[in-house]
């Protein structure tokens, strides 16, 4: 009798985050006989020097077989790590799956590096293969899913895999849109949907299970609108506490969808790629522009946080039809806006039709696009620029709420702006694109969107409102530091020296050049009008930080602001009136002694 083989599943991340999840070796594990799964350890690897953490598991494990799970993302270091264990171990049998290997099936099998390749599902597939494996049947070389049923059980209530504070959460597979840059729909464009029963118990184990955010697999939760409604339903029902993220299709944001969404801590993610009709045709997505509209002001209004999607690079397009996109896009007010290069992704029908459309992209992965037939190389860098700086300015930087008031005084297009800001940062070797691109810390960031934003208005001869312009964004940034921040403790009785006074954890303090409630209470919606309006305040200064899941801005004198910024042994003597409220902010528990 063949004995049961000791499988070790590599799952290997771009970087560790909650969405680090080894999801595919954990449902495929779920799906065979429980005694099994013992046999059948999950090593998770994070980030091209990932294989250093490899070698030492193998030593230990000493399995018999090694299963890869191959994406875009890690598909060079599986295959620079599948020929080490080659030359290392001749014996190792090496299996591969993913979306890597559903794609390029042929290109894989002509590198003579795995033993068995799995295209599509893995779940019914493996424990096919392994039954017949055990039962005497010699492994095959390619095993292909049929196209039916492709889930097993849960991989939570099974308890392959473990809860963590994040995961990513499978309610449906495929796609029933026609995208040819695209292949979720995995050409059927049918969607499998699964048992809402599942969905309930699984939610009811992670409420219980300290998990606090999902990311919800599912390429348009909302089509049609009935399914949509019922999953959100389920989620009020059975984790209403849980932070979601979730794609949506525009177009199906009713107000009933909205109204569920409002009720739940979430967020939505909308993809628009492209606003001219005849570069969407090209790539057969639709988009109707007065429901695209409805919905995105249906979320707006409700308060629900939402981002939206563009790709630069299609066909058709060039740098001035992105940067036309780009202005659409923002007139919305996302909260962030995802701008991605096309990728020519093997075995969707826009790869295939590469040639005809004279779209020259890299053979590798990622597969990014390099020029097409209406953009160059260097139309394509601008708009990696252009993708860049949004990243920085308007994303990492949080300017939603105020990047409007920017343009519009400068009477500049966002896009406009937004370039201004890439050329700035390049200017001084600070704009990095691509995979470069990281994110600066956030003092670092703010400080260059206020040194740009000096320098535009500047230009601009509109000193008189640089000061407004740089308080909008220290005002933003503290807020939505509070935002992120927990929520103070119940203060309890503090005694001791006033001059040792320290702000409790999550409490942010800012000093203004305007009375500060002109920002929280929204009174500014023209920058120019505003200056004409409102004198400047020499004494404006708060304190901002969350309490009962609300963010509270509370003003103080500047002096206690200064006072509280500066080490104890640097600080004066407070006014009676400062030091008063200071003691009253130790009894609220926003400021505390040591």
């Amino acid at each position: 009798m063949v004995p049961l083989p000791r499988v070790l599943w590599l799952s290997w991340h771009v970087r560790p985050s909650p969405q680090a999840v080894a999801l595919a070796a954990g449902s495929i594990i779920a799906a065979l006989p429980e005694f099994w799964r013992a046999q059948m350890p999950v090593v998770e690897l994070y980030g091209p020097a990932g294989a250093d953490a490899f070698w030492p598991e193998v030593d230990r494990l000493q399995p018999d077989w090694v299963a890869f799970s191959i994406a875009v993302w890690n598909h060079d270091w599986c295959l620079a790590l599948a020929r080490q264990l080659r030359q290392r171990f001749p014996r190792l049998r090496l299996l591969a799956g993913g979306p890597q290997v559903s794609a390029r099936p042929d290109d894989l099998a002509a590198l003579a590096l795995f033993d068995v390749l799995f295209c599509g599902a893995g779940e019914h597939l493996f424990a096919e293969m392994i039954r017949n494996y055990l039962a005497g049947a010699p492994l095959p070389t390619l095993l292909r899913a049929d196209g039916g049923n492709s889930f097993g059980p849960s991989p939570w209530l099974t308890q392959t895999l473990p809860l963590r504070s994040g995961l990513l959460w499978e309610t449906a597979r495929g796609c029933p849109f026609r995208c040819a840059y695209c292949y979720d729909g995995g050409g059927r464009h049918k969607v499998e949907i699964l048992p809402l029963e599942r969905l309930r118990q699984e939610l009811r184990l992670f409420a219980n299970g300290g998990v606090e955010q999902l990311w919800v697999l599912d390429s348009s939760f909302n089509v049609p609108t009935r399914r949509g409604q019922a999953l959100l339903r389920c989620l009020l029902e059975e984790a209403p506490r849980l932070h979601y993220h979730l794609e949506a299709k525009a177009e199906y944001l009713d107000e009933a969808i909205v109204e569920l969404l409002q009720q739940l801590s979430c967020s939505v993610q909308v993809g628009l790629q492209s606003i001219h009709p005849a570069v969407l045709q090209t790539i057969d997505r639709s988009l109707d522009a007065e429901r695209f509209c409805a919905g995105l002001e249906r979320l707006g209004n409700a308060g629900v946080t939402y981002g939206i999607d563009l790709i630069y690079g299609l066909p058709g397009d060039d740098y001035a039809g992105f940067c036309a996109s780009v202005d659409a896009a923002l007139s919305f007010q996302p909260n962030h806006l995802e701008c991605f290069p096309l990728a020519l992704l093997p075995g969707t029908r826009l790869a295939g039709q590469a040639e005809v459309l004279g779209l020259v992209a890299q053979p590798e992965p990622p597969y990014e696009i390099r020029a097409t037939a209406s953009l160059s190389a260097d139309e394509l860098l601008r708009c990696r620029r252009l993708a860049a700086a949004i990243q920085l300015f308007y994303n990492n930087g949080r300017a939603m709420a105020y990047f409007g008031l920017l343009c519009e005084a400068l009477q500049q297009q966002p896009a406009s702006f937004l370039a201004d800001f890439g050329a700035w940062l390049d200017a001084r070797g600070q704009l990095l694109v691509g995979d470069q691109c990281a994110e600066p810390p956030m003092v670092e960031l703010m400080a260059q969107q206020e040194a740009f934003v000096r320098c535009q208005f500047a230009a601009a001869g509109l000193t008189d409102l640089i000061p407004m312009a740089v308080d909008l964004i220290h005002f933003h940034r503290l807020w939505s530091d509070a935002l992120l921040a927990a929520d103070l403790p119940q203060a309890g009785r503090q005694t001791g020296s006033l001059h040792q006074v320290q702000l409790a954890a999550g409490v942010f303090v800012g000093q203004f050049h305007y009375a500060v409630r002109l920002y929280e209470e929204g009174w500014v919606d023209d920058l120019v009008e505003a200056v004409e309006l409102y004198p400047a305040e020499a004494d404006s200064a708060a304190l901002f930080f969350r309490s009962l899941g609300r963010v509270c801005c509370q003003p103080i004198p500047a002096q206690l602001a200064t006072w509280l910024q500066a080490a104890p042994a640097a600080r004066g003597t407070l006014k009676a009136s400062a030091r008063r409220q200071l003691q009253q902010l130790l009894v609220e528990g926003v400021c505390q002694l040591p």
